[in-house]
C-alpha cells in the first residue's frame, strides 16, 4: 500500500492533498481517515511533509494541508561519494 501511494505521489509530482488521494488510488475512495493515516505515516518516517495550502477566503472552510513527497536528496548535504 504504501509503494501504491508513494507511486500515485511521483505521478502527481509529489504533492496532494487528502482529497486528491481520495480521487486517486482505490483504496482511498470514501475514505478521508485512510489517506490521512497513510499520508501521517510517510511523514512519520521521513517520506515527506506537511505544507499549508493557501486557501481562498471566498470559500470558506479550514484551509487544506498539502503532503509533499520528498525525492532523495532533499534537505540533505551529505556529500554523494
Amino acid at each position: 500500500a504504501e509503494r501504491e501511494l508513494i507511486q500515485w505521489l511521483e505521478l502527481r509530482a509529489g504533492v496532494a492533498t487528502i482529497r486528491d488521494v481520495q480521487r486517486g488510488p482505490k483504496r482511498y475512495r470514501d475514505n478521508p481517515a485512510l489517506a490521512e493515516a497513510d499520508l501521517n505515516r510517510l511523514h512519520k518516517h521521513g517520506r515527506g511533509e506537511w505544507l499549508p495550502a493557501s486557501s481562498d477566503p471566498r470559500h470558506g472552510g479550514r484551509p487544506a494541508m498539502r503532503f509533499r513527497l520528498r525525492r532523495p536528496g532533499d534537505g540533505d548535504t551529505t556529500p554523494q561519494t
